[in-house]
């Protein structure tokens, strides 16, 4: 847990980059522990997606300050106390986020309503892959970003599947009222066509895409210029232009969490 900037979601509506919040970053990922027949995205940046029982977690002790491990697992009030002694006049909402939160639904529905209850807004960050959970938890989330993997992020053997998972429960986050946007990761290995294919289905929802430019990691380069100009070319022939933008992880040039 820990204070920081949201640094994801370029200018689309739904999206919250630059907006301080408290981040709740829970261990574990459906994907990540292969249940659809791979080990996850290869550019997953989260180094407890794989390990869903965590001995300790690690907490700022005050925003930006230094951290300190506690022993897990934690309830939600816990949490919630932690999150109360993080809370800056600039904050705007608390992020749920991952790994893949969902893996945990009954904690998350538990925590996303006690901090509504305190009149604080909510933020869920999802692979999407998991439609039946988000539907558990939808009308405790103010926002929401849904992830549309890319086909060469590997996250699932039957990619296909895998998007159409993510899409239906970006309607559900939709159709409770929740502000949602689609975000696509994009390296290299994009190729047009799948981005195509993406903005196809999020078209039909009536929401935005954010295409994601891949943090340089282990090995992954992100797309060259001219390669970028070819993926939002291919968005847009399905997405009116103020309904995609290009993102970057805003809060990692910032040297922030």
């Amino acid at each position: 847990m820990f204070s920081s900037y949201q640094g994801e979601g370029a200018s689309l509506p739904g999206s919250l980059m630059g907006r301080r919040q408290v981040f709740v970053r829970l261990a574990g990922c459906n994907l990540a522990r292969g249940d659809m027949g791979t080990e996850g995205c290869v550019f997953c940046d989260s180094p407890g997606a794989k390990s869903e029982r965590c001995k300790s977690a690690s907490v700022e002790i005050i925003p930006g300050g230094g951290r300190e491990r506690v022993r897990n697992p934690l309830d939600a009030e816990a949490v919630l106390d932690w999150i109360l002694r993080l809370r800056t006049p600039d904050l705007h909402s608390v992020s749920v986020t991952g790994g893949e939160p969902l893996v945990q639904a009954r904690f998350v529905g538990r925590l996303a309503g006690m901090v509504r209850s305190l009149g604080l807004r909510t933020y869920l960050e999802t692979n999407g892959s998991l439609p039946r959970e988000v539907s558990r938890v939808a009308g405790l989330f103010d926002y929401a970003c849904v992830d549309i993997k890319d086909k060469s992020a590997r996250a699932a053997e039957d990619w296909q599947a895998l998007v159409e998972l993510e899409v239906e429960s970006a309607s559900i986050l939709k159709d409770a009222g929740c502000r949602t946007f689609c975000k696509t990761v994009v390296t290299s290995q994009t190729t047009p066509a799948s981005i195509e294919a993406i903005a196809t289905r999020v078209s039909e929802l009536g929401l935005p895409l954010a295409l994601q430019v891949v943090t340089p990691f282990g090995g992954l380069k992100p797309p060259s210029g001219r390669q970028l100009f070819s993926l939002t070319e291919a968005a847009a022939k399905h997405l009116q232009p103020e309904m995609l933008a290009v993102s970057i992880q805003a809060h990692r040039l910032l040297e922030f969490p």
